[in-house]
């Protein structure tokens, strides 16, 4: 996350900031930071679009590749599949960049095997690993969701959320980290996809993670600024 200092010859519509005298303060999404830790307590977020880079960087070719790893990561295989009732051999489902989940002309290209998929996230749930499907609306904005929007025109599947849950403080509480990681990543790519402000950066730093430290330092950067510019 970074701040910035501009005048306030912009439109702030949808740009998330506070305003001093004749300066603002705006914090958005840095653009190149290392987005493959961008989310924390163990949560992942995996996609395939080809328009949108969305959450984090992996080198998956398609889902199926992704459930692999995760049944490798609980060491057991042989386990997992018996309960499934078949054997697992998801790397079948790949896929060229052209035909990753996209919303191409008001049609969602989806891919693997729907059933079998939702058969290993039942059962990776016995082995503290959440597997939750990511739903994109993109139309005027973008929005994302856990469960699908109801116009099927401008969405669909574009991902899973992953979250380890011995990893999270309180695994009860699994459900609101999944919620709460959404409305991070709503918020943070509605700001990158949507920004316009037309005014002069005077200033700006990045690397911040919480928005209050973001502010924090750019205020105390302004300060210095109107003291260089009155002379102090």
């Amino acid at each position: 996350m970074g701040s910035g200092i501009t005048n306030r010859r912009e439109n702030r519509k949808h740009n998330k900031g506070e305003n001093i005298m004749d300066y603002r303060i705006k914090v958005k999404p840095d653009e190149d930071c290392d987005r493959g830790d961008f989310y924390a307590h163990g949560a992942k977020v995996y996609c395939w679009h080809d328009r949108y880079q969305i959450g984090n960087s992996h080198q998956y070719k398609s889902p199926g590749y992704m459930f692999a790893d995760l049944i490798a990561e609980t060491g057991k295989w042989g386990e997992i599949t018996e309960a499934i009732g078949k054997a697992v051999d998801f790397p079948r489902d790949d896929l060229t960049e052209d035909e990753w989940l996209t919303i191409v002309e008001n049609d969602v290209v989806l891919c693997g095997d729907k059933d079998e998929h939702d058969a290993v996230v039942e059962v990776l749930r016995d082995y503290n690993i959440l597997v939750k499907p990511l739903y994109m609306y993109d139309h005027s904005g973008v929005r994302f969701s856990l469960a699908p929007f109801p116009c099927r025109w401008d969405s669909g599947q574009v991902g899973w959320v992953v979250i380890h849950q011995d990893k999270v403080s309180d695994p009860d509480d699994t459900a609101n980290h999944a919620v709460n990681l959404l409305n991070e990543i709503a918020e943070g790519y509605y700001m990158y996809l949507i920004q316009d402000a037309d005014g002069s950066v005077i200033d700006s730093c990045g690397g911040f993670a919480e928005y209050n430290d973001a502010c924090k330092a750019a205020v105390e950067e302004l300060g210095n600024i109107v003291k260089r510019a009155v002379g102090v």
